[in-house]
């Protein structure tokens, strides 16, 4: 018969009655499917997984003063570049290097490979804001809670790490800054008592103490500054002992100058000019220690404010008030095999048996040039079509055809049941 034809001719119940025609060739189609996706269930190589999950906590810092300082930085921060970190080159090369996962590297192409296995097999999922879940799977289930343990270890060091460093590295930030405003601020005493000392020069001349005196400090903080060696101490500051030694003597200077003693000896030049020159010196040396306790208390005091407050985040961040890394879940020892999924596997060759027992129903419907009946013989003939002859079969043909049906349908159950007791027997020796 024409092929083309008597396919544009075929309507849906003519489909139906070529697969009730040879049901049977569909049915051993499925069967033989069903078979070949259990053997196949025991057949594939196992798979084992293990996995943990990390809960991480951001500290609870009450401190306005801690709270508002951006030198600490948060694992929240740097939630979107977990996976890239923990597969990183360097993290697995770590984790080769303490399991001893590289023994049978013979070749740096094969210790590549190793690497690139393991990281295909790692999985990171972000299960929420702060919950981080890691997987890895294999076939030896010690060697994957192995992989899975030393995977997050090296992820909670390394950022512990990493917020230390950053830490660390504000730390040395703000030590470099105050070193810079302790050197402006010596720079500052340096040239403010010269000033001073050009001020007190018009009216006093190179041998005066208090010229002597000023020249030693402008010398001394000169020194100082040219070796590197200032840092400043309470000591020399306007508030601290020496500021307030300096500062109880001015007074007393001040007092000790009596109005009375000016009058009487105002005809005195030189009692004049000594007693004007005081009180000069009162006020210079006033601003002088204004100035001073200015540039201490706004400047340096709030670098060292800030220089402190860094390192107490830093210990912040290592106690219990930091950055916490919680393993909600602890990886374990895995007894069941995640893959191959059994039932998955027999659906599928259900499937695929269906789908080939299909396949070779149409090709052999499609490929017999057989007519099935009268009519069809009417389409395709030019001859008339006087009639037709029935097949005649007695009834022992008939039991004959039942009893080769019934052997073969037998042959293929036992073969098959047998063949799947014995994988399950060789399945159960090997495991």
């Amino acid at each position: 018969m024409e092929n083309s034809e008597t396919v544009k001719n075929l309507m849906p119940i003519d489909y139906l009655k070529i697969l009730f025609r040879r049901k049977w060739l569909l049915i051993a189609a499925v069967y033989i499917g069903l078979i070949g996706g259990i053997i196949a269930s025991y057949l594939l190589p196992k798979s084992y997984e293990s996995y943990t999950v990390i809960l991480v906590e951001e500290g609870k810092i009450i401190n306005p003063i801690i709270s508002s300082l951006a030198v600490s930085t948060t694992m929240t921060q740097r939630m979107q570049t977990i996976q890239e970190q923990m597969l990183s080159w360097n993290s697995l090369t770590q984790l080769v290097k303490q399991l001893k996962l590289d023994a049978n590297a013979k070749s740096q192409y094969e210790y590549e490979q190793l690497i690139l296995s393991i990281r295909r097999n790692i999985r990171v999922h972000l299960g929420g804001k702060n919950v981080i879940k890691i997987s890895f799977a294999d076939k030896d289930p010690a060697k994957a809670q192995a992989i899975v343990k030393t995977i997050t270890e090296i992820f909670i060091n390394q950022n512990i790490t990493m917020q230390n460093q950053e830490t660390d590295d504000a730390i040395n930030f703000i030590n470099d800054q105050l070193q810079v405003y302790r050197k402006k601020i010596k720079e500052g005493e340096i040239s403010a008592m010269k000033q001073e000392l050009d001020k007190l020069l018009i009216d006093a001349t190179e041998k005066h103490p208090v010229v002597q005196d000023l020249k030693l400090k402008i010398a001394q903080a000169e020194e100082e500054l040219a070796s590197g060696n200032f840092d400043l101490n309470e000591t020399d500051t306007a508030t601290g002992p020496k500021g307030k030694k300096l500062k109880e003597e001015l007074i007393t200077l001040r007092d000790s100058i009596d109005l009375d003693n000016l009058n009487a000896d105002i005809h005195s030049a030189g009692t004049v000019n000594d007693a004007m020159y005081k009180m000069l010196l009162v006020d210079k040396i006033d601003n002088v220690l204004k100035q001073d306790a200015k540039i201490d208390e706004s400047i340096y005091n709030k670098l060292l404010e800030r220089l402190e407050t860094a390192k107490i985040t830093k210990r912040l961040d290592a106690s219990v008030q930091g950055t916490r890394y919680t393993v909600l879940d602890p990886p374990r020892l895995p007894i069941k095999p995640t893959k191959p999924n059994k039932i998955l596997v027999i659906f599928m060759g259900i499937f695929l048996g269906a789908a080939c027992g299909l396949g070779a129903i149409f090709f052999m419907e499609f490929t017999d040039t057989s007519f099935i009946g009268i009519d069809e013989a009417k389409t395709h003939l030019t001859l008339p079509v006087l009639g037709g002859i029935s097949r005649i079969t007695t009834i022992e043909d008939i039991t004959k055809e039942k009893n080769t049906l019934k052997k073969r349908v037998a042959l293929l159950l036992i073969g098959g049941i047998a063949l799947v007791i014995a994988i399950v027997i060789y399945s159960a020796i090997n495991k």
